[in-house]
């Protein structure tokens, strides 16, 4: 997570905005290694608060939504479909 947050910061430096980090198919790390997606929740909590990276789960179906609903750390969750994100940035 050091490698993250320092490349975060230089990128919020250099471009005056947070980066983005959208996390694709989740579900897979709700099943096989739930402890994993709850570290990366809790750290994307702690970069909401101190504005240094957006962070985007993509969900399309399983455990992971229930995992994500139930982290009391979590103050709103937008949950957004792999195709939609791809054609909202014309890949489709």
């Amino acid at each position: 997570m050091k490698v993250l947050d320092r490349a975060a910061k230089e990128y919020k430096q250099k471009h005056k905005k947070p980066p983005v980090l959208i996390i694709d198919n989740i579900n897979y790390l709700a099943q096989k290694a739930p402890e994993i997606l709850e570290v990366l929740q809790e750290h994307a909590k702690q970069c909401a608060d101190n504005r240094s990276l957006v962070v985007i789960f993509v969900i399309s179906e399983g455990q992971a939504l229930q995992q994500m609903e139930e982290g009391t750390h979590v103050l709103r969750l937008i949950f957004l479909k792999t195709f939609w994100i791809a054609e909202q940035l014309g890949l489709l």
